[in-house]
């Protein structure tokens, strides 16, 4: 679908009816909704009909309905300036087809609810605060002012300290920074430097109350600018990939197989899927993402955290689910599950939002979920290589990092 098709049938839904569908897209459930728009469940579902029939979405299957509604439609809310001139609401409620009706129902129960996004160890889920949330842009624009503001603060300070700095010491700027400009330029080094010393105080004038300068010479020896310190700013180069899945996956993934797609700021799949970062010299890392498992335990396949991955037929894999996990290495397409590897997840997960993070250090493979260890194995057979993630329809991951561990 294009993006004009798709912001023409945004604009002819009602005012309040993108009200309505800027709260699902938000993930709150027709309850919560109706409390806040103070209005009841019934006329949620009622306007949520009409935008289905409107955006075309009872046409289609319930998938690739949701994919839709979630994956272009919410996206363009956030993207395109609905105009204030809306089609007038409606006199009472607008009957709607029974079988729409069973779709909205349908669909409430499959609302993707915005997970938290500073997770700390193992995390409980709350309810969502009734109070209208603020979108993405207006927390990014009040952020941008405040650090702008502070910023030009301190390059204020800093030019009126660098300034007073100069008028007091006219000698200083003589015998140091404009030696140092005209090497910078010339390229040859300074070696001896003229500066006239300030008289002291015993030559004060008392008639004019003015400061009488000597005549008298002193020489200051500097070293090649090469010699000089240089300031450089700290950055953090352990981070090897990041992504917060904002709005898109990012283009250096590569899809295997299955279909990856972004929904509430958050990376999920309606089918199995299998996903590739990096490359063949990522060696020793550690994978750190929140996730929450679609399954308590295995599915047909199961969710995967792979490392030192050569390709999807060879590599190590920690599998896991709310319930289970375990390890495998995965040799020419076939998959050995490592003895004693296989552990509860129950414990670390309590079936909500959690940390894990996996790590490959050496020989060693471990696994965590919060500040509390899964499991580990020692195994030397695959030393280098990519990371892999494997989902289960439905399974949700955000705040993906990997970050390059020390040998």
């Amino acid at each position: 679908m294009s993006s004009d098709d798709t912001a023409h049938k945004l604009y002819s839904l009602t005012a309040r009816q993108i009200e309505v569908l800027k709260l699902v897209c938000d993930g709150d459930d027709y309850q919560q909704i109706a409390e806040i728009l103070f209005i009841s469940v019934n006329t949620v579902k009622s306007h949520m009909a009409n935008i289905y029939v409107k955006l075309g979405l009872d046409t289609l299957d319930a998938t690739l309905r949701r994919k839709t509604l979630y994956q272009d439609y919410c996206a363009a809310l956030q993207e395109i300036d609905i105009p204030p001139e809306k089609p007038e609401e409606p006199k009472g409620l607008v009957p709607v087809p029974e079988y729409v009706w069973k779709m909205v129902e349908e669909d409430e129960k499959a609302i993707i609810l915005r997970p938290p996004h500073d997770i700390i160890d193992v995390i409980s889920t709350s309810s969502p605060s009734p109070e209208p949330k603020p979108t993405r842009r207006l927390r990014l624009f009040l952020f941008g002012m405040v650090f702008g503001s502070i910023l030009t603060a301190c390059i204020a300070i800093s030019t009126f300290r660098i300034y007073n700095w100069l008028i007091d010491n006219q000698g200083a700027w003589n015998t140091f920074l404009i030696p140092q400009i005209t090497e910078a330029i010339s390229g040859q080094p300074s070696v001896m430097v003229e500066s006239i010393s300030p008289a002291t105080s015993s030559e004060l004038n008392p008639e004019n109350s003015k400061v009488q300068v000597t005549s008298a010479i002193t020489t200051t020896i500097l070293p090649p600018v090469s010699q000089q310190p240089v300031s450089t700013l700290a950055t953090d180069l352990n981070i090897l990939y990041s992504d917060n899945f904002d709005l898109r996956l990012g283009a250096e993934w590569k899809t295997i197989y299955g279909d990856p797609f972004i929904v509430n700021e958050t990376l999920t799949a309606d089918q199995e899927t299998f996903l590739l970062i990096g490359d063949s010299s990522w060696s020793d890392y550690s994978i750190e993402l929140d996730a929450h498992a679609s399954n308590c335990w295995f599915g047909d396949e199961g969710n995967i955290v792979a490392v030192r991955v050569r390709d999807i037929d060879n590599m190590i894999a920690f599998r896991w689910a709310s319930c289970e996990s375990a390890w495998y290495i995965v040799e020419k397409g076939v998959w050995k599950e490592i003895p004693n590897s296989s552990k509860s997840m129950t414990f670390f997960t309590d079936y909500s939002w959690f940390k894990l993070r996996v790590t490959a250090q050496g020989d060693l493979f471990s696994a965590y979920a919060g500040s509390k260890k899964v499991s580990s194995f020692n195994n030397s057979q695959y030393q280098n290589g990519g990371v892999g993630l494997r989902l289960d329809p439905d399974t949700m991951i955000n705040n993906f990092v990997v970050k390059q561990i020390e040998p």
